[in-house]
């Protein structure tokens, strides 16, 4: 004869189970994800242009995601042939890109409508991913 289980016994331990599983899979996606596959290779779209910028967490004043789209807005700049020797800041306000471009000749909107597609934390580096409609 099989001794009873009581029922918050097997609650237990399902629910032990699930968490298991919860964090392996948690894990694997971090770890599959770090760095993310774009930084290597950024999408290929022909209505959008794509960067990847990167940032270390360590010894920063300034939020480590401004610096990562501000050197992202800067890789799409040069590959679009974009002034913006004289400076380049991207922010984001409330979910959106603003982004403030000068080259020699002032202001340039060309980088105006950034998006941010993508953003990943790995150790002590943040990636981010923006795009601009060609």
């Amino acid at each position: 004869m099989r001794a009873s289980v009581p029922p918050r016994a097997r609650w237990l331990v399902g629910l032990a189970q699930l968490s298991l599983a919860l964090s392996l899979t948690l894990f694997a996606s971090c770890a599959a994800s770090c760095p993310p596959h774009w930084l290597a290779e950024l999408p290929d779209d022909e209505a959008y242009a794509y960067a990847a910028g990167s940032c270390g967490l360590l010894g920063l004043e300034i939020a480590p995601e401004r610096v990562a789209l501000t050197r992202a807005a800067r890789a799409l700049a040069e590959r679009l042939g974009v002034d913006v020797s004289r400076q380049l800041s991207v922010t984001r306000v409330e979910g959106e890109l603003v982004v403030e471009a000068y080259g020699d000749a002032g202001r340039s909107d060309a980088l105006e409508g950034l998006e941010l597609v993508s953003s990943a934390r790995c150790g002590e580096r943040v990636h981010v991913l923006v795009r601009l409609p060609r």
